[in-house]
């Protein structure tokens, strides 16, 4: 029905699953097995989705080329996502098609034709035109192309970023694709870099499975039955295949990110999600998606037995400059699992002091925690929290970040005050204490004083000319007088109109 051309990275999938040591697990051949991408793909497709920003320079690193028959088909599958990163982009050639979403197939033995379900989606594919799915399209929905959409000959070319977590085929084992290279020289590759670390036991510590382990590459953690506990600190590094370098990574880009904001003792970030069980984060924050999909994976695995499916809410990437940054005591109204990155630093949790290394990860149930300033001179630190519930929890709306009912907590999210409420004027608010403090371990920065004063002028006379534009709004308003008077009076009592 169609025959295949892999380029950069070629993989077992489905039926066909034939390299030697596959035993039914969806993994990479080696790579030495594989043409590159041609220069012409990239050239005419890769570079300009590069140049109009639909994927960073060099993020793709796979492309399949399609050929399909009139009347051919693909049946209902989703890309492996312990494969395949997010975005799939598709191109289609020759002539237009139907892609298909929520339909399954049947091939009954005494009917010549293939028997498919109504789908709950029909994308028409243009010819010349590419198609982008990730979120949920990508993730929990299958795809599929019937017969009857396919009326002529047909070829699409699929551009796609094997993940460097993807197991790869070698010697009929697994072997993460970012340890390929040290494997094939011999060496022993670093998987378990915090060696007699009391928060990871010997059992999680094992090396990369054999290929018929299938549960390891789709939850991206060395355990599919490993359970996490709350109050317990476990480190990333020895449940997963995340080494030292990607914490780094991750940790010097969260450092010099400027949209991080002020807030309560520290700066901080965050992602809303819709009771999903997973994240997509935007393009530019991707960079910790490996971790924040094994923060998933470890969410999923502390799921109480009985619940549905796991349903994320929120998540918050915090800064903390030095050891003068603080949280003060508090809890949320929802389960969350908190991973540390950078300087050691203690957190107290229902009274009990816990310190947190670089990898450390800590699930909470709603307790009462802090991070209190440092006792010493600290570095920078980083923490990347994954708030969720159940499925039941979420549509029951139980769950919450925060943690009572309030000016902003009549949701399941935690929203910046600088956010304010929709329709209404804001000011930011600056903690003018920290004008005046000395921060632990470093001198006063007299031109951060500065810049702050002008943004505290800023945002007052930004204030005036608010109030300014809506006291025009009501005089120039057609109402009669007795109805201005009225409004007016309601403003009075009642505070500033919605």
């Amino acid at each position: 029905m169609r025959n295949k051309y892999f380029f950069g990275f070629a993989y077992t999938y489905g039926a066909q699953k034939e390299h030697p040591g596959a035993h039914g697990v969806e993994a990479v051949w080696p790579p030495d097995e594989v043409e590159p991408v041609p220069s012409w793909i990239r050239e005419l497709l890769i570079e300009p989705l590069e140049k109009r920003g639909v994927v960073p320079k060099g993020w793709i690193n796979s492309a399949t080329i399609n050929d399909y028959a009139a009347g051919g088909c693909i049946v209902s599958h989703i890309d492996p996502q312990h494969l395949f990163d997010r975005p799939i982009i598709g191109v289609n050639f020759f002539s237009e098609c139907n892609l298909v979403f929520g339909t399954t197939f049947k091939f009954p033995k005494d009917a010549a034709d293939i028997e498919c379900s109504t789908p709950v989606y029909v994308h028409h594919c243009q010819r010349g035109f590419a198609t982008i799915m990730k979120g949920y399209s990508a993730n929990d929905i299958t795809h599929a192309i019937r017969p009857c959409d396919l009326p002529s000959r047909r070829a699409s070319i699929i551009l796609r970023r094997v993940l460097p977590t993807a197991p790869v085929l070698l010697r009929g084992t697994c072997v993460p694709l970012r340890d390929l290279p040290q494997v094939l020289s011999g060496a022993k590759p670093d998987t378990n870099p915090l060696k007699g670390r009391s928060s990871a036991s010997s059992d999680t510590a094992a090396a990369p499975p054999a290929a018929n382990t299938r549960s390891l590459p789709t939850t991206r953690l060395r355990s599919s039955e490993r359970r996490y506990k709350s109050g317990v600190i476990y480190n990333v590094m020895a449940e997963s295949f995340l080494t030292q370098a990607d914490l780094q990574s991750m940790f010097e880009k969260i450092c010099k990110d400027s949209s991080l904001r002020w807030f309560a003792g520290r700066h901080i970030l965050d992602f809303k999600v819709v009771g999903l069980p997973r994240v997509d984060l935007p393009f530019s924050y991707r960079f910790i998606a490996p971790l924040v999909e094994v923060l998933t994976s470890m969410a999923s695995q502390s799921m109480r037995v009985g619940e549905e499916t796991l349903a994320i809410i929120q998540v918050i990437v915090n800064y903390y400059e030095d050891g003068g940054s603080e949280v003060a005591p508090h809890h949320h109204k929802c389960r969350q699992i908190c991973a540390s990155l950078g300087a050691q630093r203690d957190v107290v949790v229902e009274g009990e002091t816990l310190t947190m290394g670089n990898g450390d990860a800590l699930p909470l149930w709603g307790e009462v925690h802090a991070v209190p300033p440092a006792k010493c001179k600290s570095g920078p630190r980083a923490s990347v929290c994954l708030f969720y519930g159940s499925r039941r929890e979420y549509a029951m709306k139980e769950i919450s970040v925060n943690a009572r009912k309030g000016k902003f907590g009549d949701n399941a999210w935690w929203t910046h005050p600088a956010d304010g409420q929709p329709g209404r004027c804001s000011l930011r608010r600056v903690p003018l204490w920290g004008l005046f403090s000395w921060p632990t371990g470093r001198p006063l920065q007299y031109g951060r004083v500065l810049l702050m004063f002008l943004e505290v002028w800023q945002q007052a006379f930004a204030s005036i000319i608010c109030m300014h534009s809506e006291d025009i709004v009501l005089r120039s308003s057609s109402v009669h007088r007795s109805e201005r008077q009225y409004i007016t009076v309601q403003r009075e009592e009642g505070g500033p109109a919605g």
